[in-house]
């Protein structure tokens, strides 16, 4: 059974596809660093594909991970703000999202005071374009065009679809969940509106912005194919 804390730091090397496009963008084809960036690339979209199927597992409330205490496989539970697992050794326990440490277990409260917090069920943003549908359609218009563009400009190719068929419908029903909810938890920390609004939108800025790269990816694949 995989540590949350383990996982947690596994994800955060998704990251690497940001920079691993780039590389495979700018770097002159026999560039010895070519490998590694593909590797990169195919690393990020296997833990994209992986993180998804997670959520969906989450979302039916069966999703289990080791106590970040004694590792015994635990339920994951909560949602929104607040996540935790429901260990049978040490109880309930919140987790708090680090910055470069992982997750880690806020100090104890009282189990009826907990219990109540993470009573709540799970709220996945893969189900967010689906409970708002229309304004996830005007978000993802962008990547649609982004394909028909890329297949006008080169050949239409399954490639187009990976990165953001996958990192798209994923973060943005992420960005939407936040916007209808009013918070956004990530590796950095939960931010609220009413509460942190500069810190609210600047999250939502920098996923949005993580977001329209990912969508432009399918042209930049192109244009590069094409001058070939």
């Amino acid at each position: 059974m995989v540590n949350i804390q383990t996982w947690h730091r596994i994800c955060l090397s998704a990251y690497l596809i940001f920079p691993s496009i780039l590389a495979v963008w700018m770097l002159p084809k026999d560039s010895p660093w070519q490998l590694a960036a593909i590797i990169g690339i195919g690393w990020g979209l296997f833990i994209a594909v992986t993180g998804a199927v997670i959520g969906v597992i989450f979302t039916f409330g069966k999703l289990r991970f080791g106590c970040p205490r004694c590792h015994a496989p635990s339920l994951a539970t909560g949602g929104g703000r607040t996540m935790g697992l429901q260990c049978p050794r040490c109880g309930i326990l919140e987790l708090q999202p680090g910055r470069l440490s992982g997750l880690y277990v806020q100090p104890k409260k009282r189990p009826s005071q907990l219990a109540e917090k993470l009573r709540l069920a799970p709220i996945s943003p893969l189900l967010a374009p689906m409970r708002h549908w229309f304004a996830f359609s005007i978000i993802f218009s962008p990547v649609v065009a982004s394909v028909i563009a890329a297949s006008v400009i080169h050949r239409f190719s399954f490639i187009y679809l990976l990165i953001p068929g996958f990192w798209c419908y994923a973060v943005g029903g992420f960005i939407i969940a936040a916007i209808a909810s009013g918070q956004i938890s990530d590796n950095q920390g939960t931010a609220t509106r009413t509460q942190s609004p500069l810190r609210f939108w600047s999250k939502v800025g920098l996923w949005s912005l993580f977001y329209l790269f990912a969508a432009a990816s399918p042209i930049g694949i192109a244009l590069q194919e094409s001058a070939k």
